[in-house]
């Protein structure tokens, strides 16, 4: 169940698992919809065979998703990177034959960091928590 504040318009369709393409398109241009819904709790579908069937992601954020995508391409996850692959979802037997594998990350990667400061990073997450992103 969606739940949208006074202004706010779907776009697109819902989503069907059970299809092959699990795409959402606006075909209503005329729709004055706002976008920004920044706050509540997500959906996410995934589905594989190495998925437990019914599995839900407990305590899960929207930063475990990129570590997630890189594990399911058989990428090594940065060290340093935010995140974290859902081992809950997973098929026993998947993770066995498949352990997570963590990187150093490289001086290509270090070099494009910025650096920011302690009260750059006290901002920064104050900013987030008032999205509720944490």
């Amino acid at each position: 169940m969606i739940f949208l504040k006074d202004g706010y318009f779907p776009f697109g369709y819902a989503f069907d698992c059970d299809k092959p393409n699990s795409t959402s398109v606006n075909d209503r241009i005329k729709l004055p919809f706002v976008t920004g819904i920044e706050s509540g709790d997500g959906i996410l579908c995934i589905r594989d065979k190495n998925i437990e069937a019914n599995a839900t992601f407990k305590n899960s954020k929207i930063m475990d998703l990129t570590p997630t995508l890189l594990y399911l391409l058989g990428l090594p996850i940065p060290k340093d990177m935010d995140g974290r692959v859902p081992e809950e979802i997973f098929k026993k037997y998947y993770l066995q034959k498949n352990p997570i594998r963590y990187e150093e990350p490289t001086e290509k990667t270090r070099e494009k960091k910025q650096v920011y400061s302690e009260e750059d990073i006290k901002k920064i997450k104050e900013r987030l928590d008032k999205l509720g992103y944490i």
